[in-house]
């Protein structure tokens, strides 16, 4: 406290909570309308703070006020003007004056750029960065966007579901991140040159389905399935049989809902989504743009040509059908599917043939995340070779790619990392 005194949070009376953040502490809301009185003037709002605190002289309570607006660059004669007459970076402004009138050591801040135009912004985050040094106050920032928090803070302190994971200097963590989810946040948004960013995080991931036809019993197929996919890596899920892969890989595509956990992804917008809890246009956009999927089956409209079935996932994604067609002929060409096949419906070919398509629908697309079960399940020798290097190409452009194969040799030759999917396995625990 200002007299010297330690006292603990958890003890104080609601009196001298109250005391606390009228004189010691402030807080700076997201939305200043909280954090405002909108139906009394501009220097009512900050002189009241003055009399909360004892101030009575009203000549002196207003010419206080005059000079707080002055210095948070509000023109002295809105002093008599009420706040809903005010922009959004006027109102936070005023409120930044209501909370630093009374001299507080320790201010709170909610992102208080959020919501602003741009150029609001950066002249807001001028006037807090010279403020507080001017002042010598100490400030807690919250802060999504990491371009305000290395502007503004010393420290930093990454959070995740409720628990520090990361903490040091600013600079240290935004330029040089350890943890995945740091990673994660770095590169999608900052764009700062990590050189493999995760593009998906798996957190304490939990599947389960409830069988209304055998008594509503509870059957667990996976829990706490936790790992990272990095950008220009193929990471290979490995078990038996019935173990769960399919499972995650449907619960990433969306096929599946998510029990537990989170599934984090960075898209190529730079927004940060958590797959477990989004809804299902957003899913149908990620498919769009972000996450590819080669399924072990091809499921088609069964009238659609072999050429069409491919180019049209290309198309999707704002390419021009000639273009399309055009790349869907070079993969054909490449997966040796023979050319008096191309015109005709995939319905017709064989096991191998079907499978080719399939792998040419997903690797013509510039999806940043590729899902792959079983792509070589139905291939022959020579035709494995050229998915291998295809995936091998998908790396190097920096593709994260996460994978099902059961075949040992292809296994060994794309995999960088081997994830053992047992170790999440839970069907003993049906009840």
């Amino acid at each position: 406290m200002r007299d010297g005194t330690v006292h603990d949070l958890f003890r104080m009376s609601e009196t001298e909570r109250r005391v606390l953040m009228r004189t010691d502490w402030g807080f700076v809301q997201q939305n200043p309308i909280d954090g405002l009185r909108m139906s009394v003037s501009a220097g009512a709002n900050v002189g009241e703070r003055l009399m909360a605190v004892g101030a009575r002289h009203y000549g002196k309570i207003r010419g206080e006020a005059s000079h707080w607006l002055e210095r948070v660059e509000i023109a002295t004669d809105c002093i008599d003007d009420d706040p809903r007459s005010f922009s959004g970076g006027m109102r936070q402004r005023l409120q930044i004056a209501r909370n630093l009138v009374t001299n507080p050591r320790l201010v709170f801040m909610d992102e208080p750029t959020g919501g602003l135009d741009v150029s609001v912004q950066a002249r807001l985050l001028d006037l807090i960065r010279q403020l507080v040094t001017d002042l010598g106050l100490a400030v807690v920032l919250v802060a999504h966007d990491l371009a305000v928090a290395r502007l503004l803070s010393h420290r930093m302190m990454v959070m995740k579901g409720g628990t520090i994971i990361e903490e040091g200097l600013t600079d240290r963590i935004l330029d040089d991140p350890r943890e995945p989810y740091t990673q994660l946040l770095v590169s999608s948004i900052l764009q700062v040159g990590v050189a493999m960013p995760a593009r998906l995080i798996l957190t304490d991931v939990g599947k389960s389905f409830l069988m209304h036809l055998r008594g509503w019993i509870t059957i667990p197929v996976v829990s706490g399935v936790s790992f990272s996919l990095d950008a220009g890596e193929c990471v290979v899920l490995g078990g038996p049989s019935g173990i769960g892969k399919s499972s995650i890989l449907k619960m990433i595509y969306g096929n599946y809902g998510v029990k537990a956990g989170q599934i984090i992804c960075a898209c190529e917008s730079g927004k940060i989504i958590d797959l477990a809890s989004v809804d299902a246009r957003t899913v149908h956009a990620l498919r769009r743009r972000t996450i590819g999927y080669v399924s072990q089956f091809l499921r088609v409209v069964p009238r659609v040509s072999a050429l069409d079935v491919i180019a049209e996932s290309l198309a999707a994604q704002g390419e021009s059908h000639e273009v399309a067609r055009d790349k869907a002929v070079e993969l054909l060409s490449r997966l040796n599917l023979p050319e008096a096949l191309w015109d005709l419906p995939p319905a017709t070919f064989s096991g191998g043939e079907q499978q080719r398509v399939n792998i040419a629908r997903g690797f013509i697309t510039d999806h940043a995340i590729l899902l792959l079960d079983e792509p070589t399940a139905s291939l022959d020798a020579q035709n494995r070779a050229v998915v291998i290097d295809l995936i091998a190409e998908k790396k190097a452009a920096g593709v994260a790619m996460l994978g099902i194969f059961h075949d040992k040799d292809v296994r060994e030759i794309v995999a960088d990392r081997v994830i053992d999917v047992a170790a999440f396995y839970r069907r003993s625990d049906a009840t």
